[in-house]
């Protein structure tokens, strides 16, 4: 069971970094925090994300968990 959840771990892990890798401007994203923003700038290591208005964070890259793209409304 160990060895099971290890697995599942590293292929959890590899997704992220591929969803990490993989971010363009324009995406919709969800940091660890539970901020909601749009991916407006990246870099080797950080993300500039606009969350409301003209508000914009800039965030660790492993900050990031998920992509909402596809799950956000169209406005």
């Amino acid at each position: 069971q160990q060895k099971a959840l290890e697995l599942q771990k590293a292929e959890q892990q590899k997704e992220l970094e591929k969803f990490r890798n993989s971010l363009k401007r324009g995406d919709k994203v969800v940091t660890a925090g539970g901020i909601y923003g749009t991916v407006d700038e990246i870099k080797d290591r950080t993300v500039l994300i606009k969350v409301d208005g003209e508000v914009k964070l800039r965030v660790d890259k492993n900050s990031l968990v998920r992509d909402f793209t596809q799950d956000a409304p169209q406005q």
